[in-house]
């Protein structure tokens, strides 16, 4: 299978997930002793379709996110999927109505490493955030609108934490975000 997507898991570094141009995402416990004849188990959160990011939780391995740059061709296809069990099973994480996310592609997705159930992702209509673990999304309007995110990075160095996002059009940007001990604040924005 071609590769789409390959994340390590930051608290396990045996435990990696990828994904495959078939649309299954592959996970192993025991990355680092594997070799050609281990075989990694596998599971399609959304058929007919390939994840374009996966992210595993920094403080719980069987955490993990998958995102799909696809639009819904049923209305059982989701842009985002959650599992809690280390990429075995998958539920939706789209949130509904006006908690929820739209329709369109879903191109990255970044975990914030000390603020768990905080989740950015990155859209053809800007960035998204969760602050409950994908149950209900808010859209950060700022700095710029409508601009499709490829890549969204989180870096939490010395000093202030801050949100990276590259768009497709209108550069690159970043904005500082809340450390551990400062919750986010947002809001939605008719």
């Amino acid at each position: 299978d071609t590769i789409s997507a390959i994340t390590v898991s930051p608290s396990d570094p045996n435990t990696v997930m990828f994904s495959g141009a078939s649309g299954a995402i592959y996970s192993s416990g025991n990355a680092l002793r594997s070799d050609r004849t281990t075989v990694w188990s596998s599971s399609k959160p959304r058929a007919g379709a390939t994840a374009a990011t996966l992210a595993i939780d920094a403080t719980n391995p069987m955490v993990v996110y998958a995102v799909y740059p696809a639009f819904k061709v049923s209305t059982s296809d989701n842009h985002v999927y959650k599992s809690t069990d280390g990429g075995k099973t998958w539920t939706d994480s789209d949130g509904s109505g006006t908690t929820g996310i739209p329709d369109v592609p879903v191109n990255a997705v970044a975990l914030d490493p000390q603020n768990p159930g905080v989740v950015y992702i990155g859209t053809d209509l800007g960035i998204y955030v969760s602050l409950d673990g994908g149950a209900t999304w808010s859209r950060d309007v700022s700095p710029f609108v409508d601009s499709p995110v490829t890549t969204l990075t989180l870096e939490r160095g010395a000093g202030a934490p801050w949100l990276f996002a590259f768009t497709y059009g209108r550069a690159a940007w970043k904005v500082q975000v809340a450390d551990s001990a400062t919750p986010c604040t947002y809001s939605v924005d008719n």
